[in-house]
């Protein structure tokens, strides 16, 4: 999926283009089955505008390609963006996977099937110590709890994890884990 704003530049600039190349594969639902499906991949985030020259050609490319098949249009006053969707995660996670772990059980499934739940909690714990996947520092989005969390993280010493293997490796490890699903 490409992203292309016409009128809040800032979007792509905040929003969209430091999330270049995330994908979102995992649908974990709570009566403990698993959906696995591409729900979005932003390989692309472009501004719209002939002003911003390298942008605007490179969409005039896409939308000139023969292999073309798809154009979709979004209008709309409140654009989704990755950091409102991220704003409360330490209050989301018990609720999204523990609810799914308590289905598990009740029902005697196979808890090794859960696998990815703990790939996303580790996921979560880079998250907070606030490295993207490029290496590079960020703030991570607003959470009235983010402290607490955090300091559980900082004392934490990453040595050989897959997660923090230089940049691009959270994209790669997702991709491991989730195509070998």
């Amino acid at each position: 999926m490409i992203v292309a704003e016409g009128f809040d530049y800032e979007i792509i600039d905040k929003a969209y283009r430091p999330f270049d190349n995330m994908s979102l594969l995992v649908l974990l639902k709570s009566d403990g089955s698993i959906e696995k499906k591409v729900v979005a991949s932003v390989t692309e985030s472009l501004k719209a505008d002939p002003q911003f020259g390298d942008d605007w050609s490179r969409l005039r490319e896409i939308f000139c390609a023969p292999s073309l098949q798809m154009v979709s249009f979004t209008i709309t006053f409140m654009p989704d963006a990755p950091q409102r969707i991220a704003t409360d995660t330490s209050q989301k996670l018990s609720i999204r996977f523990g609810e799914t772990i308590k289905a598990y059980q009740a029902k005697g499934l196979n808890m090794d099937d859960l696998a990815l739940i703990p790939l996303v909690l580790a996921g979560y714990a880079r998250y907070l110590k606030g490295v993207n996947d490029e290496g590079e520092a960020f703030t991570p989005s607003p959470d009235p709890l983010l402290a607490e969390p955090q300091e559980i993280v900082a004392a934490l010493e990453v040595k050989e994890a897959e997660l923090y293997a230089g940049p691009g490796a959270v994209r790669k490890t997702l991709h491991k884990y989730v195509s070998a699903r």
